[in-house]
């Protein structure tokens, strides 16, 4: 009886074996590639603005501003943080998760 064979990939943190080495990281895309967007700005309410996932989606936004608008940012209780980020992205609405430092949020803006 014949084994099947098998493919081993391994597995490592930036998933080389699969995509290349894509992360950490940016590189510069060719010329000859055509622009993703139709012209439309996005517009986003964003979730967890501190957190790592936020602070890198707003990393994103603010390299293609003429492809995303930030509407509104949610944050835990870095409220230095999301007065930065409050200032910098100037959205509609923000939220933070605790009303009783609204008035630390409003001083620091």
């Amino acid at each position: 009886h014949e084994s099947a064979a098998r493919l081993v990939v391994k597995a490592d943190s930036n998933n080389e074996a699969r995509y290349g080495a894509c992360w950490p990281g940016r590189v510069e895309v060719p010329a000859n590639v055509p622009k993703l967007g139709n012209g439309v700005v996005k517009k986003i309410s964003l979730l967890g603005s501190t957190g790592s996932i936020g602070t890198q989606t707003l990393d994103i936004v603010e390299e293609n501003p003429d492809k995303f608008q930030v509407v509104a940012l949610s944050a835990g209780n870095n409220i230095d943080l999301v007065a930065e980020q409050t200032a910098k992205f100037k959205p509609q609405m923000v939220s933070i998760q605790n009303a009783e430092k609204m008035d630390e949020l409003r001083e620091a803006l």
